[in-house]
């Protein structure tokens, strides 16, 4: 399906996506989409569609929940050693918390996930938009979706 062929629903949930999960600037979105510049600022600033708080909830990635993981894990032992000499070890359920945690660790730590890659190319579209042309975010763009579907198959 083209681009032209979708409808303005279609666009506006496409420009969502690109806006939100891509991190695009609002140019971009409106080129890669086929909607005014206008439009898509009156879609990205209605307080009802909520596309900043959205923008910037998936900011969140796999280093603030590392982060998160290894302040609970240093939290947890602390607690552990705090009891004293002869009672500084864990329980069942504490020491069954930190396996959950340690694993949870190392499974981010080493795990390349599809949130990663798209990270990645996030990144480097921010950078383009940045260092290129308008035209040259779009055609990267276009490639990443792509790349992306490409992952998802």
């Amino acid at each position: 399906m083209s681009q032209t062929a979708l409808t303005k629903q279609q666009k506006k949930e496409f420009a969502e996506i690109l806006y939100c999960n891509f991190q695009l600037d609002q140019k971009v979105v409106a080129v890669k989409v086929g909607v005014s510049p206008t439009t898509m600022n009156k879609w990205a600033n209605d307080p009802r569609l909520n596309w900043e708080k959205k923008r910037k909830r998936l900011l969140i990635g796999r280093e603030q929940q590392l982060t998160s993981f290894y302040d609970q894990l240093d939290a947890l032992n602390k607690f552990i050693s705090s009891r004293g000499e002869g009672k500084n070890f864990p329980n069942s359920k504490e020491a069954d918390a930190q396996n959950k945690l340690t694993g949870s660790i190392r499974d981010l730590e080493l795990e390349l996930s599809i949130a990663d890659k798209i990270g990645a190319i996030m990144d480097f579209i921010k950078w383009i938009q940045k260092t290129s042309t308008t035209e040259k975010a779009i055609e990267l763009t276009t490639l990443g979706d792509a790349f992306i579907r490409s992952l998802v198959k």
